[in-house]
């Protein structure tokens, strides 16, 4: 979709090396270039951990979901990493790209 090029490039790029997997501990043991999956914090660093679990990014998570269009989307979807990672076909184009941008402004940049 043309959103996937929404955003400064060096954050597009954090972006799009979340949607396929290839940034994050858990997916880098996957393949055998580290050997564990875990986080600084002593979990799995997967994607879901990466959004919505890790306590060393409290303040980053926080300010992702107070952003207006995530809570205004909560109303009506459910909000998960696939969401937040790929946007979604029922969705326009602009509210796609403002999750993006809540995405890269809210979590990125912390």
């Amino acid at each position: 979709p043309k959103y996937f090029s929404f955003g400064k490039s060096t954050i597009n790029i954090l972006h799009t090396k979340l949607r396929h997997n290839c940034i994050l501990n858990y997916d880098l043991y996957r393949r055998n270039i580290i050997e564990s999956p875990n986080c600084i914090c002593g979990q799995k660093e997967d994607v879901y951990h990466f959004f919505f679990v890790c306590k060393n990014y409290v303040n980053a998570r926080n300010n992702l979901f107070e952003l207006p269009v995530l809570n205004r989307l909560e109303e009506t979807i459910l909000i998960n990493s696939r969401l937040l990672l790929w946007g979604s076909d029922n969705l326009s184009y602009y509210t796609n790209c403002f999750i993006f941008s809540a995405v890269q402004t809210g979590r990125f940049n912390n």
